[in-house]
């Protein structure tokens, strides 16, 4: 998988904290959480050779992401994953400022 992550698209809310509609176009539907992470970016030749620079997306993170050029892979069980690369993600929460999603 290398620099490549697996997200979880998480449904995006209808209504806000007060009770409010929210419109299609207002909604963040490009948000999910990471359940797959690769080993990372693969390093060059010589003694490195075969070593992998860790990715800063850790497991259990929230993403925010580009939906360009992503693979969207179908699961038996009707849930859908999308595989990305890093370079993909265009933010992330973690850690408590995860709790909320």
């Amino acid at each position: 998988m290398d620099d490549r992550i697996v997200v979880d698209r998480i449904k995006a809310k209808e209504t806000t904290a007060n009770g409010l509609y929210l419109p299609e176009s207002r909604r963040q539907e490009h948000v999910g959480r990471v359940v797959a992470v690769g080993p990372g970016y693969r390093v060059g030749s010589g003694e490195n050779q075969g070593q992998y620079i860790p990715l800063a997306v850790k497991l259990d993170d929230i993403v925010f992401y580009d939906p360009r050029n992503i693979v969207q892979y179908e699961r038996p069980n009707g849930e859908t994953l999308f595989v990305m690369k890093e370079s993909n993600v265009l933010g992330k929460l973690s850690g408590e400022d995860s709790e909320d999603f």
